[in-house]
């Protein structure tokens, strides 16, 4: 959220010319994390029984606003990656394969019928949250 924030700004000031899509597919992805935050205060809250409320509907709402978001980061990253030279998108590729492999494994924990939910094995899907794991601490460093 930070690195899509800081490129908004970036993209503000730097340039004259703004990408409409591009501003669009920014903000999406911060405005679906800042709903995901509350969501998902909610769904602890009253986990804990600190507030009631149902715990499974607000993790659920969780679960699609994820998926959500990372929908939107794939697409704004498919196009980054055509919108420069093939040699300067490395780094946009290994976003890319982790917001895939997230997207992939929290599919698999979608409710019955929707999409490939529950055709992983358990094996698969947390192969898959690993990739993106290590995708994440890897751009870290």
């Amino acid at each position: 959220m930070f690195s899509s924030i800081k490129d908004l700004y970036l993209q503000f000031t730097t340039s004259n010319k703004i990408d409409i899509f591009d501003y669009f597919l920014t903000s999406s992805i911060t405005g679906i994390y800042t709903v995901y935050g509350f969501a998902e205060l909610i769904a602890w809250l009253s986990d804990a029984k600190l507030i009631v409320a149902d715990s499974g509907k607000w993790f659920k709402w969780c679960l699609y606003l994820w998926l959500g978001a990372l929908a939107v980061g794939i697409i704004r990253t498919i196009r980054q990656i055509f919108k420069k030279p093939f040699e300067k998108t490395k780094n946009d590729q290994i976003t890319l394969l982790g917001f895939i492999c997230d997207f992939i494994s929290g599919a698999n924990s979608l409710p019955p019928g929707m999409l490939w939910s529950g055709k992983l094995t358990p094996r698969q899907s947390a192969t898959f949250s690993f990739i993106a794991s290590a995708i994440g601490f890897w751009k870290l460093y």
